[in-house]
């Protein structure tokens, strides 16, 4: 599943442009977002130069079927997410995700996801979808090669974007060659 996916190249590119990588499995994804979001809970850290971002790459979170079960503390891996999405940017930390069902990703991170989550493609999203997401303005008819891009900071409203294929080898490479600085 991961080759067809990609995961592997753009795993490769993330290392190769300066990103750190560390591959949690999937038995651990829940400890893994629960422990960073009680890392960005405590007393802010103060220093002398900004702390680099850090970003938390979650494919697949409708998978994870034990979100709303509440640990020794009460807490939930739901609850954690929604710390990332509200603390997280401002300590320099950025949940990059994707669910596969719009049902999940409410009972995840609630009502209020739509106005928390900064950015959102959503891709193949039946129309009610987008409207319970986006407000009944919003209109969204799923095409193959599509998605819809909402950006709350930058866009004053959705777009239709084409989405990058899943990344190959050759891509990744290409990539790397990219002057971004001079882009």
């Amino acid at each position: 599943e991961a080759g067809a996916s990609g995961m592997e190249h753009l795993g490769w590119l993330l290392e190769r442009l300066g990103f750190p990588l560390r591959v949690v499995a999937a038995d651990d994804v829940d400890g893994e977002i629960r422990d960073v979001a009680a890392r960005l809970s405590g007393p802010a850290r103060t220093a002398r130069k900004a702390r680099p971002a850090h970003y938390l790459l979650a494919p697949g979170l409708d998978r994870i079927g034990t979100a709303d079960a509440p640990d020794e503390t009460g807490g939930t891996t739901a609850d954690a997410l929604r710390t990332l999405l509200t603390v997280g940017p401002v300590r320099h930390t950025h949940l990059l995700a994707w669910w596969s069902s719009i049902g999940v990703f409410r009972s995840h991170l609630g009502f209020a996801s739509a106005v928390e989550v900064d950015a959102m493609l959503l891709l193949r999203a039946a129309q009610r979808d987008v409207t319970d997401l986006l407000g009944p303005l919003v209109t969204w008819q799923p095409r193959d090669n599509r998605g819809l891009l909402h950006d709350r900071q930058d866009l004053p409203e959705p777009i239709t974007v084409i989405p990058m294929a899943p990344i190959d080898g050759a891509t990744a490479r290409a990539l790397l060659r990219v002057d971004w600085a001079g882009a």
